[in-house]
């Protein structure tokens, strides 16, 4: 999978207020997705977040080595398709320590050619309800030309570091990618606003362990 990094677009103009909507959720169980969340969900605007559960997270450990990852289900924001690899043991030998993840754009039906423009950032769930608002304008512009192309953070967190955390609980975590679609790079900043993710939970994972 191409990974590719530029650079950061300069936005200078007046910021504007966005509301980053729901665009499903990922339970890593049994060292692989879970059935019960392998359908789509569409996040109906440009900007979107998408919760990746990982339970189970030393058996992941223990079953996938080092550049070997497990896959999301897809998900819908901006209009185009994306998911979400998780590497438990690094995405290469240069990062073998660290906890990787990738986010890639789907096969589109519709704009196969076309360059998409999106800003990404994952955080641990706990970390993003501590920075409210979130600006993800301060990360950098990606492009995504074709299908498959991607974005990394291959170092998003040490093991070692994670296995001394409070993020891990129950050997259990949850980490939320957040993607917004950059439309027009002279529109201005745009400050993304969180909705009640309480409730989300809430209501998910309800109906997950009831399939499960």
């Amino acid at each position: 999978t191409p990974t590719l990094k530029l650079g950061v677009t300069d936005l200078r103009s007046t910021r504007r207020s966005v509301m980053s909507s729901f665009a499903g959720v990922s339970v890593l169980a049994d060292g692989g997705l879970c059935p019960a969340t392998e359908s789509f969900v569409d996040a109906g605007t440009d900007c979107g977040y998408h919760l990746l559960v990982v339970q189970d997270y030393r058996r992941t450990k223990q079953e996938a080595p080092t550049g070997d990852s497990i896959t999301s289900r897809p998900f819908t924001v901006g209009g185009h398709d994306w998911y979400l690899h998780y590497y438990p043991n690094g995405e290469n030998q240069s990062c073998a320590d660290y906890v990787s993840l990738t986010v890639s754009r789907l096969h589109d039906n519709e704009g196969a050619d076309e360059v998409v423009d999106a800003k990404c950032g994952f955080s641990f769930v706990d970390q993003v309800e501590k920075q409210n608002p979130v600006y993800i304008r301060e990360t950098e512009t990606c492009s995504f030309p074709f299908p498959r192309s991607s974005w990394s953070c291959d170092k998003f967190v040490r093991r070692d570091a994670l296995e001394r955390s409070a993020n891990l609980r129950g050997d259990c975590f949850t980490i939320r990618c957040d993607i917004m679609v950059v439309r027009d790079t002279k529109g201005g900043d745009s400050e993304v606003l969180l909705p009640d993710m309480h409730q989300h939970f809430s209501d998910l994972f309800q109906t997950i362990w009831v399939l499960m």
